[in-house]
């Protein structure tokens, strides 16, 4: 019973935080061949033509509501199930989800530039997977798995090998 009452104050800080997430957040927009553009290095894999740009603020905004909606379940059911591509796409997915239900209408792509990037971290092979998304024309990278902000290396970014939707 008290897990369940934790969980639904969760669900009620989500819908109170996605309430002060900013409508005026999307802007620009790229293009299908300027996203594979600026990942040289990669196997590119979008649907759309073209993305909305968010800002960083709106993809804050999206990463809080989200810690605060499935934090519980990482620390006591997905723990041990769940590793960086799982928590990448799911991620990534819940920030689109917001978009959907937030753009307003009138802005044209349907899709905006949220995507999962896996990359290889070291000699061995050994893969990470994070969201990485196109905001104000530059790459960012965000660790699903560590909740921060990433700054990959150059190294890092010539060895990542796949970028999709």
């Amino acid at each position: 019973m008290k897990r369940q009452m934790i969980y639904l104050s969760a669900c009620a800080i989500l819908i109170a935080g996605c309430a002060n997430i900013q409508i005026n957040a999307f802007g620009k927009t790229i293009t299908r061949r300027q996203v594979e553009n600026k990942y040289p290095h990669s196997f590119v894999c979008l649907a759309d033509k073209a993305y909305v740009m968010p800002s960083k603020e709106w993809v804050d905004g999206c990463i809080k509501s989200y810690c605060r909606k499935y934090a519980l379940s990482f620390v006591f059911k997905w723990s041990k199930r769940w590793d960086c591509d799982n928590r990448a796409r799911h991620m990534s997915s819940y920030i689109r989800e917001m978009f959907a239900q937030e753009c307003p209408d009138t802005i044209e792509p349907d899709g905006v530039a949220v995507f999962v990037r896996f990359y290889h971290q070291d000699k061995d092979g050994n893969g990470h997977a994070v969201i990485t998304m196109i905001i104000d024309n530059k790459v960012m990278d965000y660790d699903a798995v560590h909740f921060e902000w990433l700054n990959l290396s150059r190294k890092e970014n010539a060895l990542s090998w796949y970028v999709g939707d």
